[in-house]
């Protein structure tokens, strides 16, 4: 049995994608494992947190992990505390690289991490506006469903002045420029309403930039609708003396 499992865990560890996943298996046992007095290992509990820490696992793990679109270790490597909109040099997420690769199910457990959807890199553009480029039809229309501000203008490099349709169209990318013309023609305001259930949601952050001012601005339905004003409605008084009101359009 000892050598059956030894074997079985031998082939696990070489079945491993690369050498990076490798290392981090062995610091993983090592870092849960303890010698006992008889000279065998004996596995000790531990917190995840601690391990991810002992293991070295951190953000460029996870931005690896989006862009070869190994969904279930970015969920996990999300629940360990990694910043999901820590960015490399070059201000690329882990949410741009999964778009870039064109990883839906990805994409969606990015953003249910809490991963900024429409945070540009250096060179202006978007998770949308990359995915769009791309051809990424499928993460194209994840994103809008998810929020994404398909009305997002590049600041800079190959997507300076545009928004994802224009990229898309410019690349002859034809299946998601349709995708975002029907979402736009359908959803007039729906990175509003999206983004605005967004922060009704409870794994909404509290200190989102944009749900702060959400919440400090009336809806387009409370500011046109008209003030009502109340009048002394020409009823006897209340006991008290005090004129009855009625409320007037």
């Amino acid at each position: 049995m000892k050598e059956a499992m030894t074997r079985h865990a031998d082939e696990a560890h070489n079945e491993l994608p690369d050498e990076h996943h490798r290392k981090i298996c062995e610091r993983m046992f090592k870092s849960i494992t303890e010698r006992g007095n008889d000279g065998r290992g004996i596995r000790r509990p531990l917190p995840f947190s601690d391990l991810v820490e002992i293991v070295g696992v951190d953000e460029q793990a996870l931005m690896k992990a989006a862009t070869d679109g190994q969904t279930a270790e970015v969920r996990v490597l999300l629940a360990a505390g990694t910043d999901p909109d820590a960015v490399d040099k070059r201000g690329n997420t882990a949410l741009l690289y999964a778009a870039n690769r064109g990883h839906e199910e990805a994409v969606g457990a990015l953003a249910e991490g809490g991963a900024d959807l429409d945070k540009a890199n250096m060179y202006g553009g978007t998770p949308l506006m990359v995915a769009a480029s791309n051809g990424h039809s499928g993460v194209v229309r994840r994103l809008l469903e998810l929020g994404a501000d398909h009305t997002a203008v590049g600041t800079g490099g190959p997507y300076e002045g545009k928004t994802a349709l224009e990229a898309a169209e410019e690349r002859g990318k034809e299946e998601a420029a349709a995708v975002l013309r029907a979402w736009a023609a359908s959803h007039p305001h729906a990175e509003y309403d999206a983004r605005v259930a967004a922060c009704r949601a409870p794994r909404a952050r509290a200190s989102s930039t944009w749900c702060g001012a959400a919440r400090r601005t009336p809806s387009r339905s409370a500011a046109s609708r008209p003030r009502r004003r109340c009048t002394p409605a020409s009823r006897p008084r209340s006991r008290r003396g005090a004129a009855r009101a009625r409320c007037g359009p």
